[in-house]
């Protein structure tokens, strides 16, 4: 369970299309390698706020749930800054770009492969598929009527900064 749909979204395309997930991921996270070894972390830079901006766009449109969405909030995930995920009050994705990217690309380090992981997300789907995992998107409070004794069960906890700091909190809406 998350409040954010597209961590649902993610969830989602990894239960239920992971090949199709893998492919749109891959060829998202090689453009951002592709600019960062061709025009740096401008250039990087760019592509990722295209990306941040086509998942923003989707999220406020409220749209159901899409492989695309998906494999831009993996690649954006994977290269913002501590995999940090934020949206602003108005909905929008302003997560932070991961400015060290740059160096780790020219050594080799950072690959498409390297980014999206696919064998860490094949082996998700198969736990998904194996325990028959229910993904839910909403408050918590409210999937408690779905738990069944034995189940297992995984809450994302809300994130509530102290309110000296920059961020304004993992989601739109104020916790209460």
């Amino acid at each position: 369970n998350d409040a954010l749909p597209e961590v649902c979204a993610l969830y989602t395309a990894i239960k239920e299309d992971v090949e199709g997930l893998t492919d749109k991921a891959l060829l998202l996270a090689g453009k951002i390698v592709r600019a960062l070894m061709t025009g740096g972390n401008d250039d990087a830079w760019a592509e990722f706020r295209t990306m941040r901006a086509s998942l923003s766009e989707w999220r406020v449109k409220g749209d159901s749930v899409s492989t695309e969405a998906a494999a831009w909030m993996l690649v954006l995930n994977r290269t913002a800054i501590n995999g940090l995920h934020r949206v602003s009050r108005k909905g929008q994705c302003n997560m932070p770009f991961r400015k060290d990217l740059l160096d780790k690309a020219i050594s080799g380090k950072v690959t498409a492969q390297s980014l999206v992981r696919p064998a860490h997300l094949i082996e998700t789907h198969d736990l998904f598929t194996r325990t028959d995992a229910v993904i839910t998107q909403g408050d918590f409070a409210d999937q408690e009527i779905l738990i069944e004794k034995g189940d297992y069960v995984f809450f994302d906890p809300p994130y509530d900064p102290c309110p000296k700091k920059v961020l304004e909190g993992k989601q739109a809406q104020s916790f209460t």
